[in-house]
């Protein structure tokens, strides 16, 4: 019998191919899915004019490339559990780089075990959850071991030499931060959101707006037009002339973020009762 095997790879450049392992009378397609953190869209197969990346222009031409793709909270773990479980970082509670989702929600279905539940041999290699990089580099970090049938975390040369190369020009802050990029074609609003201190930052972006309201607008709001300030130099939230545009925004940003929601607190032993 042969199953077929999700091989989920997680690592800076780091590529691999899914081996057809031997357990399933099905011969189901297998699947690899790539991580890759901190990195822009500057690429080939989205028409960079300098960037040469023929392997992955020769695998977006194989497949569909997302042109409109957003990160829904700009810091690793808690963007990774919202894509891994399919909930926004509002039920998932992950704000920090601490918290595990399934301190609150301890019978929730991640993708991994989705595929487990359907007869997949389901593995992972380096970074898939959050873990610290380059401090968490080798180990399980911040895992989900319940996602899980086999866990590799190879050091690498992140860990054994690169962090020697690196300039932290914030050296009170992780080197695990992500970035949102937008794209020139809008049929829906995108939403981010972040945390500083006790205060949450929330944001909606249409192809013409961005709006962001700190606090749920008590601690300040901001607006900007894409279009004539892409710099976003320009906070037009105060004008009176755009009353109507933010209450328009404000309206998209109820719908996702109706009311205020606490961040969770991570217990003492959270890496020993979810991740190792």
């Amino acid at each position: 019998m042969k199953i077929p095997l999700l091989k989920i790879v997680a690592a800076p450049l780091v590529f691999t191919t899914a081996v057809t392992s031997a357990y399933s009378k099905d011969r189901k397609m297998n699947v690899l899915f790539i991580s890759v953190d901190d990195m822009n869209n500057d690429l080939g197969c989205y028409g960079h004019p300098f960037v040469k990346s023929p392997n992955i222009d020769r695998l977006a031409s194989k497949g569909i490339a997302f042109a409109n793709a957003y990160c829904q909270f700009p810091l690793s773990s808690p963007s990774r559990s919202s894509l891994l479980t399919g909930l926004y970082p509002d039920r998932t509670r992950v704000f920090d780089l601490t918290y595990h989702f399934r301190q609150d929600l301890p019978d929730i279905t991640t993708l991994p075990q989705m595929f487990i539940k359907n007869d997949y041999y389901v593995a992972r290699v380096g970074k898939m959850y959050h873990y610290g990089n380059p401090g968490d580099i080798g180990t399980n970090g911040l895992d989900d071991k319940a996602s899980w049938i086999e866990r590799i975390n190879p050091a690498g040369r992140d860990k054994t030499s690169l962090k020697l190369d690196i300039i932290n020009y914030t050296p009170k802050r992780g080197l695990g931060s992500s970035m949102s990029f937008y794209s020139d074609k809008w049929n829906h609003p995108a939403y981010t959101q972040v945390q500083r201190g006790n205060t949450p930052g929330h944001s909606v972006r249409t192809e013409r707006w961005r709006y962001t309201e700190w606090g749920f607008g008590q601690m300040g709001t901001e607006l900007y037009n894409e279009k004539t300030d892409p710099l976003e130099l320009n906070n037009l939230a105060g004008d009176p002339k755009y009353a109507d545009i933010v209450k328009e925004m404000k309206a998209l940003l109820k719908i996702v973020h109706p009311a205020p929601v606490t961040g969770g607190k991570a217990v003492p032993d959270t890496r020993a009762r979810f991740s190792n």
